[in-house]
């Protein structure tokens, strides 16, 4: 049975530990532009958010309905999931090869993962991002109707209370489903693309097909979902709803700052392992 060491301990490798900081502190760069983005949208107008949104919603749609700027989309989204699918193949590949081995240095294990799966990351990247990007989009036509429904109880008031809230039910536990699907699909193949080399590990591998597990992968991943956006939920409350003084506010962001990258690791961590557990040969012992 085949045994992956990080996968296995309970502390990580320092090296995993390292790689996985640094690429938390880089997606909570983007975390808190975003936050103070929401934040700022809120402001907008009535300072009503859904009311923003609806807006956004119809501006895109306005957008990607004018014909003149079909071949300009095509051309852009083109050229954007292929400038973003080869950095993300090449960071997934040598950081899964440092995260499930340590048989070789840091930079000899990242370069052998960036050499023997970088072509098959590259390509599972690319479907990955098209597939969202179409995802994205139905989502954006699928929430038309919760907003028609919310408008209209901003106006009329009434029963449209009711249909807003059956919509909305609705349509985010349809959203969330499709999602969870792509997401199980994804992780299971970019978890079967390291090979296992014996019989016996492909035996094993073939006994954790996704239909078998996808019940196991949906619970796992809707718990850590609730803790991930619970935390979203607390963070953006410290952002843009907390009055802080100005004299502390530098270091009241950076501490935020810091517990956002401490959370973030960890929560890598967590979804790595419990990717690898799920989809992947073990062994446990």
């Amino acid at each position: 049975m085949l045994s992956y060491p990080h996968v296995n301990k309970t502390k990580p490798n320092i090296s995993v530990l390292s790689i996985t900081v640094l690429l938390a502190a880089a997606l909570c760069f983007f975390d808190f532009v975003l936050l103070n983005v929401a934040g700022g949208i809120s402001q907008l107008g009535t300072g009503d958010i859904f009311n923003v949104i609806n807006l956004m919603i119809r501006l895109v749609l306005v957008f990607l309905t004018t014909s003149g700027n079909l071949l300009v989309i095509i051309a852009g989204a083109v050229f954007a999931v292929i400038s973003l699918s080869a950095p993300l193949g090449l960071v997934l590949s040598g950081y899964f090869r440092i995260f499930l081995y340590r048989q070789l240095k840091l930079y000899a294990r990242f370069v052998d993962g960036v050499k023997n799966k970088f072509l098959s990351y590259f390509k599972i990247t690319i479907i990955l991002l098209v597939t969202m990007t179409v995802f994205s989009l139905l989502c954006i036509l699928a929430v038309m109707p919760m907003f028609a429904a919310l408008r209209l109880y901003n106006e009329h008031g009434g029963t449209y209370l009711y249909t807003f809230l059956l919509l909305a039910v609705f349509t985010v536990a349809v959203i969330y489903m499709v999602f969870s699907i792509i997401r199980i699909y994804f992780v299971n193949w970019y978890a079967k693309s390291i090979k296992p080399l014996t019989k016996e590990q492909q035996e094993e591998a073939r006994e954790k097909t996704l239909s078998k597990n996808f019940f196991r992968a949906f619970r796992g991943f809707f718990c850590l979902d609730i803790l991930f956006l619970t935390f979203q939920a607390l963070l953006y409350i410290c952002v843009n709803v907390l009055d802080v003084n100005e004299i502390n506010s530098l270091a009241f962001d950076a501490g935020l700052y810091v517990a956002d990258v401490a959370f973030k690791t960890s929560f890598i961590i967590m979804f790595l392992k419990f990717s690898f557990r799920t989809f992947l040969p073990i062994n446990k012992a």
